[in-house]
C-alpha cells in the first residue's frame, strides 16, 4: 500500500517520508543518499501489520474465486489456520469482516458466512480444543452476535451452534471427571485459563454467562453439604476452589464466587483468602465491603496464622479500596 501510494523514485523527498509517519501505524526513515533512495518502513508495534496483514487477506477473500490470492487465502483459513503465525491474524478477519457486515459495505454477511465456511473445512484436529479457541477469538471479534437483524439465519445459526458447542467445553473443564484429579498439567485446563481472560464479549453472551451462573451454583450447594476434613482431604473440592477465579466474568458470577469462598473460609482460610485477594481486582464495592469484612473478622481470631495472614491480605488489597473502606 506504502509502495503504491509513495513510489521508490519519490520516496526519498522528505515530504513524503512526513506523510508517512504522519500515519502513526507505520514509520519510514529519510533516505540519506538521494541517489540510492530507501523505501523502507516499519510498523511501531506488531499489532498494526497483523491488522494490516488481516485486511489484506480480507481483500483477497473477496476477490475472483480464481485469483492467486483469493486460492492462498482460502489455503490458509483450512489447512494453516492454527499456525501460531497466523493466531492474531485470522480473528483480526473475522472482525473486519463483522465491520462489514454491519456497516452495510456486505450487507448479506456473504465473506463472513464464507470465511467461517473455510474454517469449518479443515480436517479433523486430533487436539480438538485449539481449533475451539481459535473459533472462540473469532467469535469474541464479531461480538458473539447471535440475534443481528442484518445477518442471514444461516450465519445466525452458524455463531448460535459456536456458543452451544464452547458452553459443553466449559462444563466439561468445570466439571471434570473426579478419579481424574485437575492438575495444571492437564491440556484443557491450561488452554482454558490461557484463553478466558482474553475474551470480551464470549463469557457475556447470555446463554454462557448463564451456563457458567449455574455451574458455579453447583460448586455452592456441594460447599454446604461437606465438612472441613472432607474438603481439605479431597483434592477435587480443592481444585473447584482454584478454578472459581478465573469465573469472575461479572458482577453476578464475583456475587456467587465471593459466598463460595465465605462458605468455606474457615475450612480452608488460608487458600480461601487469598484466591479472595486475586480475584479483588474484579470485584465492586459491596462485594469488597463483604471481602474486608471476612478479614477483618479474622483479625480476631484466636489462630495466630489466620490473624497474621488476614493483615497481609487487607494491606495488599489496599490499593483497590476507596476512603470509607481504608477508615474502616
Amino acid at each position: 500500500m506504502i509502495k503504491y501510494q509513495y513510489p521508490r523514485e519519490d520516496i526519498s523527498v522528505i515530504s513524503q517520508w512526513s506523510r508517512i509517519n504522519s500515519f502513526g501505524f507505520v514509520q519510514g526513515q529519510e533516505s540519506r543518499d538521494l541517489s540510492q533512495p530507501s523505501d523502507s518502513v516499519y510498523f511501531p508495534h506488531l499489532t498494526f501489520q497483523e491488522w494490516l496483514a488481516a485486511y489484506y487477506l480480507v481483500r483477497c477473500l473477496y476477490q475472483s474465486n480464481e485469483s492467486k490470492e483469493h486460492e492462498q487465502i482460502c489455503s490458509i483459513l483450512m489447512n494453516e489456520q492454527l499456525t501460531p503465525r497466523y493466531s492474531v491474524m485470522i480473528p483480526f478477519m473475522s472482525g473486519i469482516l463483522y465491520n462489514n457486515t454491519i456497516s452495510k459495505k456486505d450487507p448479506s454477511g456473504s465473506g463472513l458466512l464464507y470465511f467461517w465456511k473455510l474454517l469449518h473445512s479443515s480436517p479433523p484436529q486430533i487436539v480438538p480444543i485449539h481449533q475451539m479457541m481459535l473459533f472462540m477469538h473469532c467469535l469474541d471479534a464479531c461480538k458473539a452476535d447471535t440475534d443481528n437483524s442484518f445477518f442471514s439465519s444461516q450465519l445466525r445459526n452458524c455463531h448460535t451452534l459456536l456458543v452451544h458447542s464452547f458452553k459443553s467445553w466449559i462444563i466439561a473443564w468445570i466439571h471434570f471427571d473426579d478419579k481424574k484429579y485437575f492438575d495444571d498439567d492437564r491440556l484443557l485446563n491450561k488452554v482454558m485459563k490461557l484463553h478466558l481472560p482474553n475474551f470480551q464479549y464470549v463469557l457475556h453472551h447470555p446463554d454462557i454467562h448463564l451456563c457458567i451462573i449455574d455451574q458455579i451454583k453447583i460448586f455452592q450447594t456441594q460447599f454446604n453439604t461437606i465438612d472441613e476434613r472432607k474438603l481439605i482431604s479431597d483434592r477435587l473440592y480443592l481444585s473447584q476452589l482454584y478454578l472459581l477465579q478465573y469465573l469472575c466474568i461479572s458482577t453476578e458470577t464475583s456475587d456467587v464466587i465471593v459466598q463460595c469462598y465465605k462458605q468455606v473460609f474457615e475450612m480452608c482460610y488460608w487458600m480461601c483468602a487469598d484466591l479472595l485477594c486475586v480475584i479483588s481486582v474484579k470485584l465492586n464495592e459491596q462485594q469488597l465491603d463483604d471481602v474486608i469484612q471476612l478479614f477483618i473478622d479474622g483479625l480476631v481470631d484466636e489462630n495466630e496464622d489466620t490473624h497474621k495472614r488476614c493483615a497481609e491480605l487487607i494491606a495488599k488489597i489496599s490499593l483497590q479500596l476507596n476512603e470509607r473502606q481504608l477508615n474502616k
